[in-house]
């Protein structure tokens, strides 16, 4: 077999008239617009869109000035006993006092035997 010879050029558009006749189709003019009709009934919505991107974060804003003091609250019920604690320890001994005053001369009491030499 032999090379392949070269490509053809494209061939031409052609139309056939009511009568029969063969003739190139050539493009008309185009026509007056029409008038506007109704308009037509709403069609579905369409899908949803994609969420868009995350935001940033806010700046913080300035703390606020302290509010007044309340009330004071009524007083709350007794609460219960608690247990008993550990002893304490020993306390330190205190400083000897001064000196009390002589107390008043007895009586003699009676002679002993006399002893032997």
């Amino acid at each position: 077999m032999g090379p392949r010879g070269p490509k053809g050029e494209p061939g031409k558009d052609e139309m056939v008239d009511y009568d029969g006749n063969i003739s190139e189709a050539l493009q008309g003019l185009d026509g007056p617009t029409g008038e506007k009709g109704e308009r037509g009934d709403q069609g579905m919505p369409g899908p949803s869109g994609l969420p868009g991107p995350i935001g940033l974060p806010g700046l913080t804003g300035e703390a606020g000035i302290d509010g007044m003091k309340g009330e004071k609250g009524a007083q709350g019920e007794k609460g219960d006993r608690g247990p008993l604690g550990l002893p304490g320890a020993s306390g330190l001994d205190g400083r000897p006092g001064p000196p009390g005053t002589p107390g008043p001369i007895g009586v003699s009491g009676p002679a002993g035997p006399k002893g032997e030499r």
